[in-house]
């Protein structure tokens, strides 16, 4: 005979009725915690899916911004680039103005 089927006299009497209430409800508040984890689990999907449309957004706004800031910025310097042309081309014409400014001075030098 198999030992842990025997019943022993010491054993406490156990009644089943009352037992098996017990099973039931620690069963039901399983069933009842799990589904409630389960809801709470709903929510946090649901907010983490609108925290992610968010934060997309404002990924989206960002480049929009970096791309008005690009576009700024190109005519800056294009018009930076053209005052330096500018300079430049005065200081190369002024080149020859000084080359005119001494032909006319040792022109008036040598012919007084």
């Amino acid at each position: 005979m198999n030992s842990r089927l025997r019943i022993r006299s010491t054993d406490p009497v156990i009644d089943c009725d009352e037992e098996i209430l017990k099973l039931r409800t620690r069963l039901d508040s399983h069933i009842d915690d799990y589904r409630a984890h389960i809801l709470e689990e709903e929510r946090r999907y649901i907010q983490d899916m609108q925290k992610q449309d968010a934060i997309a957004n404002n990924i989206d706004n960002l480049i929009k911004s970096l791309e008005l800031q690009v576009e700024a910025t190109k005519g800056l310097v294009d018009a930076w680039n053209a005052a330096t042309f500018l300079q430049k081309f005065i200081k190369w014409c002024s080149g020859f103005a000084a080359v005119g400014v001494f032909f006319a001075w040792y022109n008036d030098f040598f012919t007084k």
